[in-house]
């Protein structure tokens, strides 16, 4: 390993990299785009409410919902200090009718984990390759689209990326070093990745390529990594997710719901197994996803051994995730850092190769960077702009009083609006909730932003278990309502999004189970006589610089 000293790039890259991120902090506030930001933060807080660290659901490792909690008990505590909270009460409610605070705690922790990884990157870099190579390889990471994107969201995917960069800086540091306890970090590491999100698996397949590679030649005893290696995952995933051990039928449930669901949730971007990706890359990372693919292919043709374990990692979680039907370049967070590595070998490659040739290396190197620049800057300038389900929400609270009745087609946590009696009576967990929070609710009703919603979903009393499919199974347990039972229930404003609305209107019945066929056609016919029938009262479309789908 070389030395070095961190020099005044790194420094500007990380404030820059800050400045990108920090207007996404506070995109949508008190609303949510991701619906994983409500779902996480609400486990994290039940923890508190229920006294216990169980989650009692698996779609997700507890991980970081664990890290959640902590962050939230601090923020409780120092608002009792400082008087923003007159007891634990006063705080949950605060989350049920104006949560921007706890997102914004939780963004502002992935921000500086983001933040961490441009930081690691360079170090390992510097030393791995020096200081010009440590320069394209962070800066990759700082400006790429999906990361700065992700940052800004309260969710798992920063913190795998964090634990998948570890581990894949290890992998490279076992090959030239070939030290045990390496071995037993790369586990530790990859174990964390995975129990931050369960799609960082393939970290381990990587893990084990290195240990074989590392007995065939002779630099570490099969008997001695093998054991290592194993022990350090363990530890890794399991010590933050302790209950896996004592409920293990959860654990698998859990997976199987969520592969259920990449499988046969309906989708307005289902494309071309193993295709699309390469599309989404291409389009939304612009020249980096090109480079990301060229990389692969480079070292998959030169076969370089200390790439085998990066080169495992990137093939099997891009044909894992390539095979679902439900697109999501987020799954592929944990193939992130081994991308970025590869891409800047590649690159250093290239460099060497044409160092004497400086215009047509400075000329490639513009023209992969520029574009990853200037589109990742303005997707930041975007976010100081309102989004239209924001603009939807300052129009619904000008037009009407407090209560009116308003249903909306997608997830209620889209709008910055809130319903009382939603807490109170009718929705999920209301029956527990704590009598003194619901006096306190009470006294929500007149805010302007306290809306009547008409849940659109419903309870199927008819519903059936479907062996197999437990993704249809857990849809069939509701129905839909159609727009004459809107019209009983007294409905004064339905809401519509285009992101949710066109996945039903695009989608390809053919490619569907009967029970998903079924829902997807009665989802069709209710949209087309929508259309056809009623004519919009306020329609807000994106532009160039308002993001966000037509509501």
């Amino acid at each position: 390993m070389k030395k070095y000293f961190p020099d005044r790039y790194l420094w500007i890259l990380l404030i820059i990299s800050f400045l990108l991120r920090l207007p996404g902090l506070f995109d949508g506030l008190p609303a949510v785009y991701n619906s994983t930001e409500y779902f996480l933060s609400k486990i994290a807080l039940n923890y508190g409410a229920q006294k216990t660290l169980d989650p009692g659901v698996y779609i997700y490792p507890t991980f970081y919902s664990y890290l959640l909690f902590l962050l939230y008990a601090v923020y409780l505590l120092a608002g009792l200090i400082l008087g923003a909270f007159s007891s634990a009460f006063d705080f949950a409610v605060q989350f049920l009718t104006n949560p921007a605070g706890f997102y914004l705690i939780a963004r502002s922790f992935n921000l500086l984990m983001s933040l961490a990884s441009v930081a690691i990157i360079y170090h390992f870099l510097a030393q791995y390759l020096g200081q010009r190579q440590a320069r394209l390889g962070a800066t990759l990471t700082a400006f790429s689209f999906y990361l700065v994107l992700y940052s800004n969201f309260a969710t798992a995917d920063t913190l795998l990326l964090f634990f998948s960069t570890l581990t894949t800086i290890w992998f490279y540091k076992i090959f030239r070093s070939s030290r045990k306890n390496d071995v037993f970090l790369a586990g530790v590491f990859a174990g964390l990745a995975v129990a931050a999100k369960y799609n960082a698996g393939f970290l381990v397949a990587g893990l084990f390529v290195l240990v074989i590679q590392q007995a065939r030649e002779k630099k570490i005893p099969y008997f001695d990594s093998f054991p290592r290696a194993v022990t350090g995952v363990g530890m890794g995933f399991l010590l933050p997710n302790p209950y896996l051990l004592i409920y293990p039928q959860r654990f698998f449930d859990g997976l199987q719901l969520m592969s259920s669901q990449m499988y046969n949730a309906v989708s307005a971007e289902r494309g071309t197994m193993f295709v699309w990706e390469i599309f989404a890359l291409a389009t939304d990372e612009l020249s980096l996803g090109l480079l990301f693919i060229a990389a692969t292919i480079y070292f998959l043709i030169r076969t370089g051994k200390e790439h085998w374990p990066a080169l495992s990692v990137i093939i099997l979680t891009y044909l894992f995730v390539g095979s679902w039907s439900k697109k999501g370049i987020d799954y592929l967070f944990a193939a992130y850092p081994a991308w970025i590595l590869l891409s800047t070998f590649f690159l250093n490659d290239i460099i060497e190769k044409l160092k004497n040739r400086l215009p047509v290396r400075n000329l490639l190197l513009t023209m992969i960077f520029l574009p990853v620049i200037l589109g990742t800057v303005y997707h930041s300038i975007c976010s100081f702009n309102k989004d239209t389900r924001e603009i939807a929400t300052e129009w619904l609270i000008g037009q009407t009083e407090s209560g009116t009745s308003v249903c909306y087609d997608n997830y209620h946590i889209d709008l910055g609006v809130f319903d009382v009696e939603r807490y109170i009576n009718y929705g999920d967990g209301a029956d527990r909730l704590p009598e003194k929070i619901k006096q306190l609710l009470e006294g929500k009703r007149s805010d302007k932003r306290q809306v009547a919603f008409v849940p659109i979903m419903v309870p199927n009393p008819d519903a059936s278990v479907r062996e197999g499919n437990r993704f249809e199974s857990e849809e069939s347990r509701f129905r839909r309502l159609n727009l004459s039972e809107l019209h009983k229930k007294g409905v004064r404003f339905l809401i519509t999004n285009s992101w949710y609305y066109e996945s039903y209107l695009h989608a390809r019945t053919a490619d569907y189970s009967p029970g998903i066929q079924q829902r997807i056609i009665e989802v069709q016919t209710m949209y087309q006589q929508l259309a056809n029938d009623y004519q919009p009262v306020m329609m807000i479309k994106p532009g160039f610089w308002t993001p966000g789908p037509e509501i």
